[in-house]
């Protein structure tokens, strides 16, 4: 602390001398406060990283290295990509240098956000564990990766927060819909599971996937929103999911030939691709088929059809007008939900 330098008159030499004094009483006092801050903020990622290792896995299917994960309570229960986990009548284990290796039951799923709960059955608790925030974190926001990056051991990764409130991917080769939202950063294999954690340790969001073009990394990452995580924690009880039976494109997003084969301005989004025997496929949509509107509310984006159908049940029937290519009068068709589960 440096109190503010008045300049003394001067009177004399002794005057010039305490005013050199005081001077450089305060620089040194500013270095002193630029230093503490430097060391507060050293300490404040060492802690950081400390943290989310101690309290992070590795997941391990018949013992193959299959992704990350991180304990959610203290009791050994541990959060990773449902995915990751997905194979029945296999072996599951978590491995770390803190708690060594563990065998490890699936205790619930949630496919609609692409998460499960596992846990070491008759463990010896208290296990380190990572707190769940009560939010997502705001666009532009720092957070941070903690994995297996591409299957080498205890690697943090940054990124940035990317949009603001939750979106939906489908998964063409897991023929799973996910409500997530997006980071800009690598997630590259691996990390498939682990915690994302903003500044204070506390966990933002769990690893999904990430967008590719052409089998590249896009470099955004695809997140688990936090209040999906709290739910399966809390509940201990697997979601099930509804299921559309295809993926979704807009139509703007098509081929300039194609487009013209509707009215001018038309908007919707086209079915695909479709997945052989599900419910979209049974109401008789093709590849070609567009809809413009659920529920009696006009389409224009994805999200529009993807948030009506995370919102039921399996087994609803949501009501929908398709428009078919070179056609001016949308055919009214009902969808009976099917289910990821």
């Amino acid at each position: 602390f440096c109190l503010p330098y008045c300049r003394l008159p001067e009177y004399s030499n002794l005057h010039s001398v305490m005013n050199k004094i005081v001077i450089q009483g305060c620089l040194v006092g500013v270095l002193f406060l630029l230093a503490g801050c430097a060391m507060t903020g050293s300490r404040h990622t060492v802690n950081l990283y400390q943290l989310v290792k101690e309290s992070s896995v590795e997941i391990l299917v018949d013992g193959h290295l299959e992704g990350s994960g991180w304990f959610a309570n203290a009791k050994g229960f541990v959060i990773t990509a449902a995915h990751a986990v997905s194979r029945t009548n296999t072996e599951i284990e978590i491995i770390s240098e803190k708690i060594g290796r563990l065998p490890v039951e699936v205790v619930a799923t949630d496919r609609g956000h692409d998460i499960a709960l596992l846990r070491v059955p008759g463990g010896t608790p208290p296990y380190p564990y990572l707190k769940i925030a009560e939010k997502l974190p705001p666009p532009e926001a720092p957070v941070y990766l903690y994995g297996s990056a591409l299957f080498h051991h205890g690697i943090m990764l940054g990124g940035i927060v990317a949009r603001d409130g939750t979106t939906f991917t489908y998964y063409t080769d897991r023929q799973m819909l996910v409500r997530c939202y997006h980071v800009t950063a690598p997630s590259p294999p691996g990390t498939s599971g682990g915690p994302w954690v903003d500044r204070r340790g506390r966990v933002v969001g769990n690893q999904s996937g990430f967008i590719t073009h052409h089998g590249a990394g896009a470099g955004i990452a695809l997140v688990a929103p936090p209040d999906a995580i709290r739910q399966l924690v809390s509940t201990k009880q697997s979601v099930r999911t509804p299921a559309l039976g295809c993926g979704l494109e807009e139509l703007w997003t098509q081929s300039p030939g194609f487009i013209k084969r509707f009215p001018n301005g038309t908007e919707g989004v086209v079915t695909i691709p479709i997945d052989k025997g599900g419910p979209v496929e049974t109401a008789g949509l093709t590849k070609e088929s567009l809809i413009v509107a659920v529920e009696g509310k006009a389409v224009r984006y994805k999200d529009d059809v993807y948030r009506v159908v995370h919102c039921r049940k399996p087994g609803d029937m949501i009501s929908i007008k398709v428009l078919d290519p070179d056609k001016t009068t949308p055919r009214d068709l009902q969808i009976k939900l099917g289910s990821l589960d």
